[in-house]
């Protein structure tokens, strides 16, 4: 989907559910008026395999229950956002947490803004929360994974005390990725969809990632 054109800038103006930016990206609520977007990306070959094989292709009433859920759970035990270019107004994928878990298994609401008890009571959960990501094959080696990770991390970062990230071990552009490009560690291995996947995070280690990758995270007002 294209957000409509500013005429007189010649720009694209901001799209529907902007929840906070970077430089050059918008990080959205999942929001239906880019569910088609979403499912294109999802049925695109040349974007999801091998590496995502359980999620294509995927048919309309399953990207459907997906929408939905995410709709549903957002900032609640989960986190997704849709991914829109800021120079173009394209939807470019979604990135951003499959799952929040406190340290007793139980899911936690992320917002913006807490009392003084209620951010007390936040940082005693120790919270945790698995990223992920995946951007259009056209618009990847442009730095938006790196950039998408820091804004994520960072909007996050005064509720959660770990972030881990998961990939197949063959996947090795993304193996450099999480290990030399934004300084995780191995953490576990785990099996999923019948695969074995590769765990990079540490207990706390959000204040390192920070340090480590810097982009400016921009929060909004306007959740239209």
């Amino acid at each position: 989907m294209t957000s409509t054109l500013d005429t007189t800038l010649n720009i694209p103006s901001s799209p529907d559910g902007v929840v906070f930016s970077s430089q050059r990206l918008w990080f959205c609520r999942p929001s239906a008026t880019r569910d088609q977007d979403i499912l294109n990306l999802f049925n695109d070959e040349a974007t999801m395999l091998p590496w995502l094989p359980m999620l294509c292709p995927m048919n309309e009433e399953d990207m459907h229950t997906r929408r939905e859920l995410h709709r549903a759970q957002f900032q609640k035990q989960s986190f997704f956002l849709d991914v829109v270019e800021r120079g173009s107004g394209n939807t470019i994928g979604t990135a951003g947490f499959r799952s929040i878990k406190a340290s007793d298994n139980t899911t936690t609401t992320t917002t913006t803004t807490t009392s003084n008890a209620s951010a007390e009571n936040n940082a005693k959960a120790l919270q945790e929360a698995e990223w992920g990501i995946v951007i259009s094959k056209d618009y990847q080696r442009m730095g938006y994974c790196t950039e998408a990770f820091a804004a994520n991390v960072e909007y996050i970062a005064d509720q959660v005390q770990t972030v881990t990230a998961s990939t197949l071990p063959d996947n090795t552009r993304m193996m450099s990725f999480f290990r030399d490009k934004i300084g995780m560690e191995v953490y576990r291995e785990v099996e999923h969809y019948g695969l074995k996947w590769t765990v990079f995070g540490r207990p706390n280690n959000v204040p390192t990632l920070l340090t480590n990758n810097k982009h400016s995270c921009q929060r909004t007002t306007n959740t239209k």
